[in-house]
């Protein structure tokens, strides 16, 4: 967590966290601010989650085939 910018950032297993879970701990910790109660708040980090999970997938999809390509070439 970084107070002076605003910013946090959390990694976390949805294979053992909900992330409603996970949004009720970072309220109780304050993290979410004065609307964390709007179900608005909730979708859209819902919807933060989701990306940054099909962004890890894709990046580790391009690493495997990186590795498999360099891999034919020798």
């Amino acid at each position: 967590m970084n107070p002076r910018a605003g910013s946090i950032t959390v990694h976390y297993d949805s294979a053992r966290l909900r992330q409603s879970d996970l949004l009720s701990v970072l309220e109780q910790a304050d993290c979410l601010g004065a609307t964390s109660h709007s179900n608005e708040v909730f979708r859209k980090a819902g919807e933060m989650f989701d990306k940054a999970l099909v962004g890890v997938v894709v990046q580790k999809t391009v690493e495997q085939s990186a590795r498999t390509f360099v891999g034919a070439l020798v």
